[in-house]
């Protein structure tokens, strides 16, 4: 890894840190020993040798992001992420788990995929040279699973189901279904059983398992094995505490992104936590008109457009309709007088200036969802899949923007999560200042005298 003057200045530990840190960036090497932490946050002690693989890692998926700025997150995120564990428990913190990965099985799955990419090669030799090209080498035995066992854990394929998830009387049973018995090199024999692959699983694979997938089920199990061995070999290459540090500071990441969850930092504005919506509560009426008298350009809508539309009687017809249009729209009217069949086609088919209302015809609504200056794909209207329908073609010359009104819902609505989503940023930003001012961070060796 490159680390010079290129790097900047770093702007909040200073050029001796940046010295410090590019003397730990070689210390990725095998078998490098341990010694002095490089980095303290609190009690953490991150040691050279971990720290270079963290900043590694953090190159690889950001390359131009600076030293400094990867450290500083490293430190951020070991403060946040304590605080996320300690107030929070995991449902409230991840409820995507439902359909979504675990998190420990996600943080599991990272660990894995960082050691593989900073230790490719000798991981790779030592890989094959223990267990084979295919880590065959490390499989004792794969039984022949019956349908009968696993239809006992997973049910009929088919069958209606409320949750793909697995009550305790199904789990103990997965647990001893083994689907690969397997010997590491200097462990014992170890199995990876159903419940193994199943808690591993996302709801699409869970789906794939309850449908009784074997190919998948194995496949699943043959990769959960490649995770263990690549863990295995960083253990007992790298050292215990090594890796230890590394899925901890990974664990760090995904909770303090839970943690701006709850504040409904990097949510959109429909995506309202229970912490937002208790804010959102609290916003008055005078607070609302404010947010809009001084933001006024976040509240504006296409009132009125101006549009044309070529009528057809079949989807054939409309295909090769528009394929004579250009791009542009520049001869939409010469086409329009030319084939289309409704009433307007001798004025080019002009709808003119239409205005979104209670009771606005589909046709409409569909010039409203265009963007101007385009033409529009054929839309079939409205009718029975066996009924005789027309076929419009659209196009949009100009809008006409216009802000909503000042007391309406929509601004109501609009403001009203924006004033909450300003207030928590601003409540995260305040609790991270505080937990950085109270936590001791020594980014050097300490040194008597």
């Amino acid at each position: 890894m490159r680390c010079d003057s290129a790097a900047g200045a770093p702007p909040r530990w200073g050029r001796r840190v940046l010295a410090l840190l590019c003397l730990v960036l070689g210390s990725t090497a095998v078998g490098a020993g341990e010694g002095t932490p490089a980095l303290t946050v609190g009690a953490a002690r991150f040691e050279p040798r971990t720290l270079s693989v963290l900043i590694d890692y953090a190159r690889r998926e950001s390359p131009k992001m600076p030293v400094d700025r990867i450290v500083d997150d490293i430190v951020e995120r070991r403060i946040l992420g304590d605080y996320a564990r300690e107030h929070y428990d995991d449902a409230t913190l991840f409820p995507e788990q439902r359909v979504g990965f675990a998190p420990d099985v996600l943080i599991e799955d990272q660990l894995t995929s960082l050691i593989q990419g900073s230790f490719r090669e000798p991981l790779g030799a030592a890989l094959r040279k223990d267990y084979g090209d295919d880590a065959s080498g490390a499989i004792l035995e794969t039984p022949v699973l019956s349908r009968g066992a696993l239809v006992a854990v997973l049910g009929e394929p088919g069958a209606l189901r409320l949750d793909y998830a697995l009550d305790a009387t199904a789990a103990a049973k997965a647990r001893e279904v083994v689907v690969l018995r397997y010997q590491l090199r200097g462990e014992a024999e170890a199995v990876i059983s159903l419940y193994d692959v199943y808690r591993r699983q996302n709801v699409q694979g869970r789906m794939q398992l309850h449908g009784l997938d074997d190919d998948f089920l194995r496949a699943q199990a043959r990769q959960h094995l490649m995770g263990r061995m690549t863990r295995h070999w960083a253990h007992t290459t790298l050292g215990g505490r090594v890796v230890d540090e590394l899925e901890r500071t990974l664990r760090d990441r995904e909770y303090t992104r839970a943690l701006r969850g709850q504040f409904g930092i990097g949510a959109d504005i429909h995506d309202v936590s229970d912490y937002l919506g208790q804010l959102r509560a609290r916003v008055t009426p005078e607070e609302v008109g404010a947010w809009y008298d001084a933001h006024r350009d976040q509240f504006q809508q296409v009132a009125r457009v101006r549009a044309s539309h070529i009528r057809v009687a079949d989807e054939a017809t409309a295909q090769k309709v528009a394929a004579l249009l250009k791009p542009d729209g520049s001869n939409f009217g010469e086409i329009a007088r030319q084939h289309s069949v409704a009433p307007d086609a001798a004025a080019g088919g002009q709808l003119g200036w239409l205005a979104r209302r209670n009771d606005t015809h589909w046709l409409t609504e569909l010039v409203f969802a265009q963007r101007p200056g385009r033409i529009g794909v054929p839309v079939r209207e409205p009718a029975p899949a066996d009924a005789a329908a027309a076929w419009e073609i659209p196009f949009v010359h100009e809008q006409a923007i216009e802000p909503f009104p000042r007391d309406s819902e929509t601004v109501r609505y609009q403001a009203s999560v924006a004033i909450a989503q300003h207030r928590a940023r601003a409540e995260y930003t305040a609790l991270r200042d505080r937990l950085r001012a109270a936590t001791t961070v020594v980014v050097a060796p300490a040194r008597d005298g």
